[in-house]
C-alpha cells in the first residue's frame, strides 16, 4: 500500500495526493490486493523508477501530468485519465515492465461528453486469440485495454508504442496488425506499422487491443492434371476452383486453401488402312501382317493421345508358266516370237500385284525343195503325184 508518512495519522492509507514523485530505483510498488485506488491532482514525475499498483487505479485527475518518462513509468497498472470534450489526445505512460516504455496515445476526433479513460496492459497472450487473425506465436507479449464507461464520441485513433524486448519469436514489426477484442473480433484500419510502433484510425468502441503478425490466411493451389487428381484424399475428374482444405499453420492459425483444379483428358483415336505386303506407321515403323498397333502421343496439355492403326495387308501372288511354241507365242495380249523369260503384272482382286513370269522356248519351222522328172507319176512322203 501507498501510505504517508506526515499527518496525524502514521502510515495512514494515501487515496489523493497532489504532486507525486518516483525517486527509487527499485520503484514504488503497491502489491496488496483490494488497495484502493488512488488520485494525483497535480504532476507525476518520474526521477527515477516506476510506480506499480497490483489493485485497483492509478487516476491523474483533470489537469494532472506526467513528466520525466525517460526515467520511468507506470507499469503492470491501470492507469485513469481524464479526457475532456472536441478533438483531443491522451497518452498514457505506461510500459510492460521496468524496462520496456510502452505508451498508448489515444486521439479522438470528437468527444461530445467528457469522462474518464483508463488503459493497462497484461503481459500474457489475449485469453481470445485463437479465435483471431493474429498469429498466437509472433506478436507482442501483451495486450493493451481501453475502458471507459463515461466517453461519448464519434471515433478515435490509437497509437501503440513498444520496443524490441516486447516482439516475440522475431516477429516483424512492420507486418504487425491490430485486433481488437470486443464481444468478438474486428480489425480497425491499420495506418502506421514501425519499428517502434503500429497504429490504427477509425475505432468506434473500446475493448482489448491485440497486436501481432497476421496468419490467418488464403491460398490458392493451381494444379493442372490429365484425367484425374486426388487432393486431400479426394479424387477429382473434372476441372474445378471450389474445393478448399482448412489447417492450422505455423504461427498456429487457421489457413485455407483452395483448390483451382483443371483436369485435361486424354484422347484416343483410331484408322483403318490396307497395304500390299507391308505399311509404313505414322509414327516409325513398318507393319508386315494385319493387326492393330497403337501409339502413345503427348497432347499440347501434357496428356496421352493414342491412336490406333487397324492394319490389313494384303499379299501379292506370282505365277510361272513354262511354254515351247514354233515360230511365236501369244501371251497376254503380247506375241513373243523369241525364246526368254518374261513377266506380266497386274492388281490382283485385293489391289496388290500379281506377277507371272513365262519361260517360253520357240522353235522355228524349216522348209527345203527337191527337184525330180519322172515319166508318168512320182511318189513323195507317201503321196503319189
Amino acid at each position: 500500500q501507498l501510505k504517508s508518512n506526515f499527518g496525524t495519522a502514521f502510515g495512514t492509507e494515501i487515496t489523493s495526493i497532489n504532486n507525486l514523485t518516483i525517486n527509487n530505483a527499485r520503484g514504488v510498488m503497491d502489491t496488496i490486493t483490494g488497495s484502493p485506488s488512488i488520485t494525483i491532482n497535480g504532476v507525476l514525475n518520474f526521477v527515477s523508477g516506476h510506480l506499480y499498483k497490483k489493485s485497483n487505479n492509478i487516476i491523474l485527475a483533470q489537469g494532472a501530468s506526467v513528466t520525466g518518462t525517460s526515467n520511468g513509468w507506470v507499469i503492470g497498472s491501470n492507469l485513469q485519465k481524464y479526457v475532456a470534450t472536441g478533438a483531443t489526445a491522451t497518452t498514457f505512460e505506461i510500459g510492460t515492465d521496468s524496462l520496456k516504455y510502452a505508451p498508448v496515445t489515444v486521439t479522438f476526433n470528437n468527444v461530445t461528453t467528457a469522462g474518464n479513460l483508463t488503459a493497462s496492459q497484461i503481459v500474457a497472450a489475449h485469453p481470445n486469440i485463437a479465435t483471431s487473425n493474429i498469429s498466437q506465436t509472433k506478436r507482442l507479449n501483451y495486450y493493451t485495454t481501453l475502458s471507459s464507461s463515461e466517453l461519448v464520441y464519434d471515433s478515435y485513433s490509437v497509437n501503440f508504442g513498444f520496443v524490441s524486448g516486447n516482439i516475440l519469436n522475431s516477429a516483424v514489426a512492420t507486418n504487425f496488425i491490430v485486433g481488437k477484442y470486443n464481444s468478438g473480433w474486428s480489425f480497425p484500419t491499420l495506418t502506421s506499422a514501425t519499428a517502434t510502433n503500429t497504429a490504427v484510425s477509425g475505432v468506434t468502441s473500446f475493448g482489448s487491443f491485440l497486436i501481432g503478425e497476421s496468419c490467418s490466411n488464403t491460398g490458392v493451389e493451381t494444379i493442372v492434371a490429365c484425367n484425374s487428381y486426388t487432393w486431400k484424399g479426394v479424387t477429382y475428374t473434372a476441372s474445378t476452383n471450389t474445393p478448399t482444405f482448412a489447417t492450422t499453420n505455423v504461427s498456429g492459425c487457421d489457413s485455407v486453401v483452395t483448390l483451382n483444379l483443371t483436369i485435361n483428358n486424354s484422347t484416343s483415336s483410331s484408322f483403318n488402312t490396307s497395304a500390299c505386303n507391308s505399311y509404313s506407321l505414322p509414327w516409325g515403323g513398318t507393319a508386315t501382317s494385319t493387326g492393330a498397333y497403337t501409339y502413345t502421343y503427348q497432347t499440347t496439355v501434357g496428356c496421352d493421345s493414342v491412336v490406333t492403326a487397324n492394319v490389313t495387308i494384303n499379299q501379292g501372288s506370282t505365277s510361272t508358266k513354262t511354254e515351247t511354241a514354233c515360230n511365236s507365242y501369244l501371251w497376254n495380249g503380247t506375241t513373243y516370237t523369241a525364246s526368254g523369260v518374261y513377266t506380266f503384272s497386274v492388281a490382283n482382286a485385293l489391289g496388290c500385284d500379281s506377277v507371272a513370269t513365262l519361260n517360253l522356248t520357240i522353235k522355228n519351222s524349216s522348209s527345203s525343195s527337191v527337184t525330180e522328172s519322172a515319166c508318168n507319176s512320182f511318189s513323195w512322203n507317201g503321196t503319189t503325184y
